[in-house]
This record gives structure tokens, C-alpha cells and sequence, in this order.
């Protein structure tokens, strides 16, 4: 991400080199993993909603937050970057 979403969390620490991550929304981000099936696509979800779990603190003060995941496999979901969004919101309701 071009900047984290908050202090202490790295999406890139949780991925793959040859994956991407990005910022497309202020407030949401996608994952593009590269020769990933539904099986991968789940760890690393799992992976990014645990480390998600932990308090940071700014300024003394504690916080936390709450996500949600959803996943869309290229090219059964999609074959194109728009459609793949869309399902992977769709996806997370």
C-alpha cells in the first residue's frame, strides 16, 4: 500500500513478492495473488483478518477495527478487473 492503513500493519509482510497490493478506495484495498486459487486466496484472507485483530495505539490511545474480506477467483468470478471488484464486494455481504 502507498500508505498503511494504520500504524504497525503491512499487507506486503503477508504476501507473496509476486503478489500486489493496493489502495482503491480511502478505505478499501485490493490483493491481486497471482496463480492463486480459492484455497490461497483464503489463507492469506485469514492471514491479513488476524493480524488485523491486534490493538494499535496512536497518541496513548488504544484502538482497533473491524474488516471484511471478500474474494474473487479470475477467470470464474470475472475477466475483467471491473466484475472481479464487484464480485469480491458482493462477496464480502
Amino acid at each position: 500500500f502507498a500508505k498503511a492503513p494504520f500504524p504497525g500493519f503491512s499487507a506486503e509482510a503477508l504476501i507473496r513478492e509476486s503478489d500486489t497490493a493496493a489502495r482503491i478506495k480511502s478505505d478499501e484495498f485490493a490483493l491481486i495473488l497471482l496463480d492463486s486459487g480459492n484455497h490461497s486466496a483464503k489463507v492469506v484472507a485469514k492471514k491479513i483478518l488476524n493480524s488485523l485483530l491486534s490493538p494499535f495505539m496512536i497518541n496513548n490511545q488504544q484502538f482497533s477495527i473491524g474488516s471484511s474480506i471478500g474474494i474473487a477467483i479470475y477467470p470464474q468470478d470475472g475477466s475483467d478487473s471491473d466484475t472481479l471488484l464487484q464480485q469480491a464486494d458482493r462477496a464480502m455481504y
